[in-house]
């Protein structure tokens, strides 16, 4: 009986050895040359001999750096649309340097459209195409003065459809006014 309980015990502590080396094998292969400690810290992310708040200050601070960049992309974005707007009540058209701001108008929809959680959808209704060369200004400046407002009153945590629904229609009529502009 004491062989009996005795080999069984030996079993047991056998297969629980090797249930923990095959879920968590100990036994790495060689290196051919030594690591050095400051090959160690390069292989290792940046954060991971940080403590956590430490950690958690860093990613709070990258995402607020990132949301001052959305800002000063609003501002720049609401600034072109508001020379745009001016310049086209003056002359009563485009100029190349319009057509270039309005590029870099678009550029900046799309950035603050990514930026914000949207992804870029065409205008299925229709209604830009049956829009005037002034309308279409309008409601690119009007758009810009909407993201504006909602980007600087909210916090960067908050998701705003308008400010998605604002970009792609500063998208979507930008992109006619240029092949507008490219067909005349």
């Amino acid at each position: 009986m004491n062989k009996t309980f005795l080999l069984i015990c030996f079993m047991l502590l056998l297969a629980i050895k090797t249930a923990a080396q095959s879920s968590n094998p100990s036994i790495t292969p060689a290196s051919p040359k030594p690591k050095t400690k400051e090959d160690l810290f390069k292989d290792m992310p940046q954060d991971m001999n940080m403590p956590e708040e430490m950690r958690v200050r860093m990613a709070i601070e990258r995402a607020d750096n990132e949301h001052r960049k959305v800002l000063a992309d609003v501002d720049k974005l609401n600034e072109l649309s508001t020379e745009v707007a001016k310049s086209f009540q003056e002359r009563g058209s485009l100029s190349a340097d319009e057509m270039k701001k309005l590029g870099a108008i678009e550029k900046l929809a799309k950035s603050i459209l990514s930026k914000s959680g949207g992804e870029e959808v065409d205008d299925k209704t229709g209604r830009i195409e049956k829009m005037t060369v002034a309308d279409a200004v309008n409601n690119i400046n009007t758009a810009a003065a909407a993201i504006k407002k909602t980007m600087t009153t909210e916090t960067r945590h908050v998701v705003s459809a308008a400010v998605i629904e604002s970009s792609n229609d500063i998208i979507n009529i930008a992109q006619f006014l240029r092949h507008a502009h490219k067909s005349n």
